[in-house]
């Protein structure tokens, strides 16, 4: 178990007053037992833990304790009753425990809004992981190759190190899409070259993006030029106790001040919470009502799709310090190749 994620909890579920909670959604599991692919639920009270496991889990969890293996749904609900949940209005149905919290889900999302050192540590370790790809990536590179190549070099680093993927690999060329798979598309010299990666590490993503400009020229290199000046800006702007959407509309507001159309050209929100998912609280856009605080990790990443010209995205993973935003994600942001 991730002892410390889950006394933070039951310290929460105290101050609430809420005697158990049903976890089943995944990514929280993985928060409570650092196991990935849990199948079953844990069960929460305030001061003690139960966790219930089909016989797929049998060995996943052999080392943990509280552990009650059941064979088929009949198990399962007679384990949630001893539990203590057969009287529980929300525990009539055992069966549809699958894939989310029940009893006070919010406590699980405000604990996984703040990080503990440990959880950070991880979260550094990745993004030097992607530092590593990216530099992996750069030295093979030559007009030329592919956007599958680039993305197959990526995933070479990923294997070296013995991590897996936040989310597949991202390579384009002039993308105007923010998100879309890579193509067999040749990356050429003029081209814009964007790489978006995540890892995981002990169940933790990190995020990053890295523009190449491949001697690019004109309208191309203005927008890099741009984007990179807004993602500073921002990124100074920051500070403990900020509203996120004060500074999704500061970023709003430079756009239009570079000529540029929110509506057409600025197509995705200014960062996310990073952690466990590799997007999670806080959000950071218009609607937001988080705010940014100490122990926090997100990321920073303005981009702007102009058609006929491309796409440009940086961005960087950060961690609120008491005093300042952190960067996890080192090195400078732009590579000429």
């Amino acid at each position: 178990m991730e002892e410390k994620a889950v006394e933070k909890v039951q310290d929460e579920m105290r101050r609430e007053d809420i005697p158990t909670l049903v976890v089943s959604k995944q990514s929280n599991i993985e928060y409570l037992t650092g196991i990935t692919e849990l199948s079953g639920v844990v069960v929460l009270h305030q001061d003690s833990f139960d966790i219930l496991a089909s016989k797929f889990s049998r060995y996943s969890t052999r080392e943990l304790s509280n552990i009650e293996v059941y064979t088929g749904g009949d198990e399962k609900e007679e384990l949630l009753k001893e539990a203590g949940l057969g009287q529980d209005g929300f525990a009539d149905a055992p069966g549809r425990f699958e894939n989310f919290d029940l009893n006070g889900s919010e406590v699980l999302e405000e604990a996984r809004k703040y990080k503990e050192g440990y959880e950070v540590k991880r979260i550094r370790r990745g993004c030097e992981i992607l530092s590593k790809s990216f530099r992996n990536l750069l030295s093979n590179f030559s007009p030329g190759m592919s956007e599958w190549e680039a993305v197959n070099q990526v995933d070479k680093t990923f294997r070296e190190e013995g991590v897996y993927h936040a989310f597949n690999p991202l390579v384009h060329s002039n993308v105007k899409e923010p998100h879309r798979h890579p193509s067999h598309e040749e990356i050429e010299k003029g081209d814009l070259f964007l790489v978006d990666q995540g890892c995981r590490v002990d169940n933790y993503c990190s995020d990053m993006t890295r523009m190449v400009p491949n001697h690019v020229e004109g309208e191309r290199k203005d927008l890099i030029d741009t984007v990179s000046r807004i993602q500073k800006k921002l990124i100074a702007y920051v500070e403990p106790g900020i509203e996120a959407s004060e500074l999704a509309e500061y970023a709003r507001s430079m756009v239009e001040e570079q000529g540029f159309s929110v509506e057409k050209h600025f197509l995705h929100g200014v960062g996310h919470g990073v952690g466990i998912d590799i997007h999670e609280y806080p959000s950071i856009e218009a609607e937001s009502d988080d705010l940014l605080e100490e122990g926090m990790v997100f990321t920073i990443e303005p981009g702007l799709y102009v058609p006929g010209v491309g796409g440009v995205r940086i961005e960087d993973s950060l961690v609120m310090k008491k005093e300042e935003a952190v960067r996890l994600t080192g090195e400078k942001r732009i590579y000429e190749r």
